[in-house]
C-alpha cells in the first residue's frame, strides 16, 4: 500500500476509533506517521574548514606551571605563564596558536589557587591567575584546569605551607629534574591525611563556588594526587582511614563532583588509577577519559588508541587527550636527546602526535606550551587536520517543514542531521545530562524573534561519525496570529531558555542570536479553539533514575515474562542491582542479565500513539568468552518485537539491532524491555537506550 496524507490520516483515525479494542494491529504504520504536504526541503551546505569553537572540543593551549616554573635560562620565558601571562598570551597570538584553539587549560599546584589559607587568586584582579583567565576569556577560550597537591618535580610545594602547619602529616620527596640536570625535593601529605582532606576539601568547594560554570569551564580534571596530578605514587599513612585506594579516589571524586555539578569531570587515567577511570565512568560519576601522554610510541601503544576509539564508538565516552611531549621547540637537539625522542625531526614528531589523537578519536588534544605551540603552527596543515577530524562537527544534511500551516495544530519536521569528525557532544554526561537539544523556531520576519519555540528530543550526542541521525517529529504550534515567518533550527541550551548553543559547521552564517533560518512557513488563521498540547516523549538514559516509577520508568528483573520483581538501589555504584549478581541497570546505557532475565518497563501517562524506538547492541565484544543475548518487547502481555521468540544480538555485535515500533497506549499500560542471556552470562554487558514518543494527538485531523 502506497501512504499518502489522505490514506495515512484516515487509517490512523480508524485506529483511535478502535483505542480501546483489546487487540489493534499497527504493522503498516511507520514512527512518526504525519506526513508533510507542500513542504519546503532545505539542504544546507556542509562547511569543511572553518574552526567551530563549541563545548570540550578542539585545540587546547597550556599552561603548565611545575618544575617549568623553575629560575632557570633552559625554559624561556614566554612559557612561564604563571609569572609572565601578558608575555604568555602575545607569543601565543603572535604565532597564531589563539586564533586555532578552542580551550585554556591550566595546571598548577594548589598553592598557586590559594598560596594562604582562604586567600584565593582568583579574589585579587591583579594576580598572574586572574590576568592569565582574563586573557583565555578575551581570545574567546574556555577554561580547563587541574589541580596538582603533589610537589614531585615541582618548583615548589604544591600542597599550601598552611596544611602542613595545622598538622597534616606527609613525607618528603626528592628527584632530579633531567633535563636541567636539577635535584630537589618538597613536602607532600600523605593523601589520606585526615588534616589535608578537611583543607583540601574546604579548597574544591571554594573553587567550584566560582567556576561551576559551563559557559565558561569546559572541564576539570581530577583528583589531581600523585605525581604531576597523574596518579602516580599516591602514598597514604597506614595509621589512618581511607588506605583503600579505591575508597579514597571516590571520596575525591565525589568532592569535585558536588562543587562541579555543572562541568564535566575527566577521569584521569594513569599510574595507580588507570584501573579506576573506568569504573568511574561507567558508574556515571565521571563525564570523560583524560588520558595523558598520547603522541609516544612507549607510552601509547596501538591496543591503547583502539581502546579509546572503542570506548566512544561502542560505549560513547569521549577522551580528551594530552600531547605527551613538551617544551621540545626552545632545543629541539637538547629535547631529543633528553626525552629519548624517536623521531628525527619536529614535522615528524607532530605527525605522530597528530596520529595519536585521530585514532584515538580525542575531542581535544593539546598545542601544549607557547614554544611548542609555535612549532605546531609553523606546520598548519597539521594543526587544521585535527580541527577537521578531531572533536565534533554538527551539521543537518536536510530539513523537511511544511511551507503553510494553520495555527493551533501540529506539525510534522522531518531532518537528517551528521557528525563528520571523530570525537562527539558529549551530551549525555552528568553533568550536562542532555542539556543540549535541536530545536525550531517560528521567528517574526522584521524582529528575528522567536514568535513559537518547538522543541524536539533530538539528542546530537548520538552522533558520531558512524551514525548519523534521521528524525521525524510532531510539533505543536499554538495561537500566533496569521502570517508569513522565518523557519529557523539550532541545537539549544534548554537549561538557559533554550538559546542556541552549538555552532554547526554549514557554510551559512547563523543570525546574531544564533538561530539559522531555513526557509519561510505561512500560517493560516485559527483551526481551534485551544492550542494543542506538545506531545511527550520519553528516553531511559535521559530520565534515568534512583526512583522507581521517576520519569514513567522502573527497574525489574524476572525468571520469565509477567513475574516481574524490583530491583534495588545501589547508590555506591550508581546502579539498580537485582538478586543475582550480575543483573545492574546503569544509565551509560549499560545493562547486564543474570540468572534471571534484567528488565526496564514504562508505565502510559496517558491514551494515545507512542513509537518506541533502540538499538540493543553488545559493550563487551571479546570473542569466544560470550554467547550473545536475546532482547524483547512487551505490552503487557503481547509481545511486540520480534513478531515472535527472541531477537538475538551476537556476541561481536556492538551495531545492534534497530527496532522501531509504532503502537497504542491506554493510561496505565506497561512496555517491558526484556535482556535475556541465552545460556551463559558472560560478557553480556549490553546498551540499549530505549525511547518512546507519543507521535498523534487524539484528534488526528489536526496534524499537518
Amino acid at each position: 500500500m502506497k501512504f499518502n496524507r489522505k490514506n495515512t490520516m484516515q487509517l490512523l483515525y480508524s485506529l483511535l476509533r478502535l483505542f480501546l479494542s483489546p487487540v489493534c494491529t499497527l504493522a503498516l504504520l511507520v514512527c512518526c506517521t504525519s506526513h508533510i504536504a507542500s513542504g519546503t526541503t532545505y539542504t544546507p551546505k556542509e562547511d569543511t574548514t572553518t574552526l567551530f569553537r563549541n563545548p570540550v572540543s578542539g585545540w587546547v593551549i597550556y599552561c603548565d606551571a611545575l618544575w617549568q616554573m623553575l629560575d632557570t635560562n633552559e625554559i624561556p620565558k614566554y612559557d612561564k605563564g604563571i609569572y609572565y601571562p601578558e608575555l604568555f598570551w602575545k607569543t601565543l597570538d603572535d604565532c597564531g596558536a589563539t586564533k586555532k584553539a578552542s580551550i585554556f587549560y591550566l595546571r598548577a599546584p594548589w598553592c598557586y589557587f590559594e598560596p594562604k589559607e582562604g586567600q584565593y587568586a582568583w579574589k585579587s584582579p591583579n594576580s598572574t591567575f586572574s590576568r592569565l583567565i582574563r586573557g583565555a576569556s578575551s581570545r574567546g577560550l574556555k577554561l580547563a584546569f587541574r589541580v596538582v597537591v603533589d610537589g614531585y618535580t615541582s618548583y615548589t610545594q604544591s600542597t599550601p605551607e598552611f596544611v602542613k602547619t595545622a598538622g597534616a602529616k606527609g613525607f618528603t620527596d626528592t628527584f632530579v629534574i633531567s633535563y636541567i640536570n636539577q635535584k630537589g625535593s618538597t613536602w607532600n601529605p600523605y593523601s589520606n591525611d585526615a588534616v589535608f582532606l578537611k583543607k583540601y576539601a574546604k579548597f574544591i568547594k571554594a573553587f567550584g563556588k566560582e567556576f561551576n560554570r559551563p559557559d565558561v569551564v569546559d572541564y576539570i580534571d581530577t583528583p589531581g594526587l600523585g605525581h604531576w596530578g597523574e596518579g602516580h605514587d599516591i602514598r597514604r599513612d597506614p595509621s589512618q582511614p581511607m588506605t583503600n585506594l579505591g575508597e579514597l579516589l571516590a571520596y575525591i571524586t565525589q568532592l569535585y563532583a558536588e562543587a562541579f555539578p555543572d562541568v564535566p569531570m575527566g577521569a584521569q587515567q594513569g599510574g595507580a588509577i588507570m584501573n579506576f577511570a573506568e569504573d568511574w565512568i561507567l558508574s556515571d560519576r565521571l563525564s570523560v577519559f583524560r588520558r595523558d601522554s598520547l603522541g609516544g610510541p612507549g607510552w601509547m601503544s596501538d591496543a591503547d588508541k583502539q581502546y579509546y576509539a572503542d570506548m566512544l564508538s561502542i560505549h560513547g565516552l569521549p577522551l580528551v587527550g594530552e600531547n605527551g611531549y613538551n617544551y621540545f621547540g626552545y632545543n629541539w637537539e637538547k629535547s631529543k636527546k633528553e626525552y629519548r625522542i624517536p623521531f628525527a625531526t619536529e614535522r615528524e614528531l607532530l605527525q605522530y602526535s597528530l596520529g595519536d589523537a585521530l585514532k584515538s578519536r580525542a575531542n581535544a588534544y593539546d598545542l601544549r606550551v607557547p614554544q611548542d605551540a609555535k612549532a605546531w603552527m609553523a606546520n598548519p596543515d597539521l594543526v587544521d587536520a585535527f580541527i577537521t577530524q578531531g572533536g565534533y562537527r554538527l551539521s543537518p544534511t536536510k530539513i523537511e517543514f511544511p511551507s503553510q500551516i494553520k495555527t493551533n495544530s501540529y506539525i510534522t519536521v522531518s531532518s537528517d542531521w551528521q557528525n563528520t569528525a571523530l570525537g562527539k557532544l558529549p551530551n549525555n554526561n552528568p553533568a550536562w545530562n542532555y542539556k543540549y537539544k535541536v530545536a525550531y523556531a517560528l521567528l517574526d520576519k522584521q524582529s528575528r524573534q522567536v514568535v513559537q519555540l518547538l522543541p524536539t528530543p533530538i539528542d546530537p550526542s548520538e552522533w558520531i561519525k558512524e551514525n548519523s541521525g534521521s528524525y521525524q517529529n510532531t510539533l505543536a504550534v499554538g495561537n500566533i496570529p496569521a502570517g508569513t515567518y522565518d523557519f529557523a533550527y539550532a541545537i539549544v541550551n534548554t537549561r538557559k531558555r533554550h538559546i542556541p548553543a552549538i555552532k554547526l559547521a554549514i557554510t551559512q552564517a547563523p543570525l546574531p542570536s544564533g538561530w539559522y533560518i531555513a526557509g519561510s512557513i505561512t500560517v493560516q488563521g485559527q483551526a481551534a479553539k485551544k492550542a494543542p498540547l506538545p506531545l511527550p516523549s520519553y528516553s531511559f538514559c535521559e530520565n534515568y533514575s534512583p526512583q522507581q516509577g521517576s520519569n514513567q520508568w522502573y527497574y525489574m528483573e524476572c525468571s520469565s515474562p509477567g513475574k516481574y520483581q524490583p530491583m534495588q538501589w545501589n547508590a555506591a555504584n550508581n546502579r539498580w542491582q537485582g538478586e543475582k549478581q550480575y543483573n545492574q541497570i546503569r544509565r551509560l546505557p549499560l545493562w547486564h542479565p543474570d540468572a534471571k532475565d534484567t528488565v526496564v518497563a514504562w508505565k502510559a501517562p496517558q491514551n494515545g500513539i507512542v513509537c518506541i524506538e533502540g538499538v540493543p547492541k553488545m559493550l563487551d565484544p571479546k570473542k569466544g568468552t560470550g554467547d550473545g543475548v536475546n532482547v524483547m518487547i512487551l505490552k503487557n502481555e503481547t509481545q511486540l518485537w520480534p513478531k515472535n521468540g527472541w531477537q538475538s544480538i551476537e556476541p561481536n555485535d556492538t551495531k545492534g539491532v534497530k527496532h522501531s515500533i509504532t503502537t497504542q497506549v491506554k493510561t496505565g499500560e506497561m512496555i517491558y524491555f526484556l535482556l535475556n542471556k541465552k545460556q551463559t552470562s558472560a560478557c553480556d554487558s549490553t546498551s540499549w537506550n530505549p525511547k518512546i514518543q507519543y507521535v498523534l494527538p487524539a484528534d488526528t485531523k489536526t496534524v499537518q
